[in-house]
């Protein structure tokens, strides 16, 4: 096998020109295992990889995508999700624009993968090595997790495993195998097997937890910063999903946390938004359609440990519109004080208040 390491653009365009320069030798490299920078996410490699595969005219020239690997310190990898610290700060950003966090990189990186290996497990203790586990299955529902102390695994696990499909990849994230559930059974929880149920149990043995807040209501966008965003939110992981702001009553905002960090940036306009016959079938047809109001609302999953998810509705309740504010309708809402960041600008971070 070969090894390289290579920045964050042009991965596919690397190793393909590799391959190439291994060919013209006549050497006969089966595998390469390729290095990626810390701060770089596994989606769009894995996307690019398609790309290449898809516009080249012999496949088999094409290097194929064989598994995304991700190494997680059982150490440092929960104080780092908490802390506060950005990319900017230790000078480890793409570019000038890159606001991202460490959690942002962290997370993402563990959601988006085919292997997940928790490095250093002597480090911790049992119990906490388990309660990590099960924590990165919350975060990634397909990835194969193994323990490693290191860095040793076998490379049956690693080479050559045929797991990757970009199409099952873009599915692994917890947030949205949650939203997919809630809209699936209606809003109700699930029926669990057996093996399911011990999951579950065990989970909340290790205080984990998730849930789906849903409201076919809009944000009040001055709350939403005073009550919510101003607030400190316990135990929380993860939070991702879609919301409907009152004051931008037509664009779907994405909205998602990462440790302390939160990013509200637009998305797409609402299906009820569009004409009839420009409408896309975006939205699914197992959510439901409000008689006025359409596709239009919050839905935003949350993972975490030690989460008080009574407190979390509660807070997020508070930010939506009262019966007299829906009165006003889009005209009044318009009219509404908007303290967050313009989704026209370059930073739409906002940090949440960590203890």
């Amino acid at each position: 096998s070969g090894s390289c390491s290579s920045s964050s653009q042009g991965v596919g365009q690397s190793i393909y020109q590799l391959t190439q320069r291994f060919a013209a030798a006549e050497s006969h490299c089966r595998s390469f295992i390729v290095e990626c920078p810390g701060t770089s996410v596994p989606l769009p490699h894995a996307i690019e990889f398609q790309d290449e595969l898809e516009q080249s005219e012999d496949w088999a020239s094409v290097p194929r995508l064989d598994t995304l690997v991700t190494v997680v310190d059982a150490q440092t990898f929960l104080p780092k999700i908490h802390a506060s610290e950005y990319l900017a700060d230790l000078g480890l950003t793409e570019d000038e624009l890159d606001d991202r966090t460490v959690a942002d990189v962290l997370i993402e990186q563990v959601e988006y993968a085919d292997v997940l290996v928790i490095n250093k497990v002597d480090t911790v203790s049992g119990a906490q090595a388990r309660q990590l586990e099960l924590i990165l299955r919350k975060l990634n529902r397909s990835a194969e997790i193994v323990q490693a102390v290191h860095g040793q695994v076998p490379a049956r696990l690693l080479l050559e495993t045929k797991r990757f499909s970009l199409a099952e990849l873009e599915q692994a994230p917890g947030w949205l195998a949650e939203l997919n559930a809630f809209f699936e059974t209606g809003g109700r929880p699930q029926h669990q097997h057996n093996s399911e149920h011990e999951g579950a149990t065990e989970e909340a043995d290790h205080h984990i937890s998730s849930f789906v807040y849903y409201a076919q209501r809009p944000f009040h966008p001055q709350r939403l910063m005073d009550q919510a965003l101003s607030m400190e939110w316990q135990g929380v992981l993860r939070s991702k999903g879609f919301f409907w702001l009152a004051t931008r009553h037509d664009i779907m905002g994405a909205w998602q946390t990462a440790g302390t960090a939160w990013q509200g940036e637009p998305n797409a306009l609402w299906e009820a938004a569009r004409p009839r016959e420009e409408r896309t079938g975006g939205t699914s047809t197992l959510q439901p359609w409000h008689e006025q109001w359409g596709d239009r609302c919050q839905q935003i999953a949350w993972i975490g440990v030690d989460m008080d998810e009574q407190q979390l509705r509660a807070m997020l309740d508070s930010c939506l519109l009262d019966d007299s504010e829906m009165a006003g309708g889009p005209e009044a809402w318009a009219q509404m004080e908007d303290p967050l960041p313009s989704w026209f600008e370059e930073s739409d971070l906002i940090q949440i208040p960590s203890s």
